[in-house]
């Protein structure tokens, strides 16, 4: 029973690690193609560009690196997203933090008034990054301490490499086939590339020595 339920728990840890770095992939990918709409059709469509580009491995961790390489490999990718005209994104955020500010502040309206003009002359990352800290102090006054202690530990970013498979799926082969050093040695320079971003290049360079 003991050992099922150390199962049970690495699955669970596996699962939320998971979770985690799809969120702070979403959020990388947001903050770097700021026309992109923040909505879950677009959440999903750059998660689902991230497991093309990966063949779905369930052992690679999502990132804005991977996501990146999607796009370098297939820049008809970006046609999958919603995207809104800046302007239009930039007087959203505006009307959200002024939102926010009259329900969670003590300002007047003529106090909301100057933050208004003030924030017309910000980028649009200055402003996100303002609606982010102002959610986060308002979300942060309503948690408890245990709370606010899991929020600290998710919100840290996990840059470790998952580990080299044994084995690999083969659409060629129709099967399993071991990815040892001869395995690695035949690929073609794109395709080595490719492995040694998704599980490091000290890890391929580990398994061409013959570890």
């Amino acid at each position: 029973m003991s050992f099922r339920n150390a199962v049970q728990q690495q699955a669970a840890v596996a699962a939320a690690q998971m979770e985690n770095a799809k969120k702070q992939t979403v959020e990388a990918v947001y903050a770097d193609h700021q026309d992109f709409v923040r909505c879950e059709a677009n959440a999903r469509a750059i998660l689902a560009a991230i497991a093309r580009w990966t063949g779905g491995s369930a052992d690679v961790l999502p990132s804005k690196a991977v996501f990146d390489e999607a796009l370098l490999e297939n820049p008809e990718e970006i046609n999958n997203f919603a995207r809104q005209a800046i302007p239009v994104i930039h007087q959203q955020l505006v009307s959200e933090i002024l939102t926010l500010l009259r329900a969670h502040s003590r300002r007047d309206e003529f106090m909301l008034k100057s933050e208004e003009a003030r924030m017309k002359s910000w980028s649009v990352d200055a402003l996100r990054i303002r609606l982010s800290e102002l959610k986060t102090k308002i979300r942060m006054t309503a948690e408890p301490v245990s709370a606010l202690k899991e929020m600290v530990a998710a919100s840290r970013p996990n840059t470790d490499f998952p580990a080299l498979p044994r084995q690999v799926w083969s659409s060629e082969q129709g099967k399993h086939v071991t990815v040892d050093s001869t395995y690695l040695k035949a690929l073609d320079p794109f395709a080595l590339r490719k492995f040694c971003r998704l599980y490091s290049t000290e890890a391929v360079n580990q398994r061409l020595a013959g570890n």
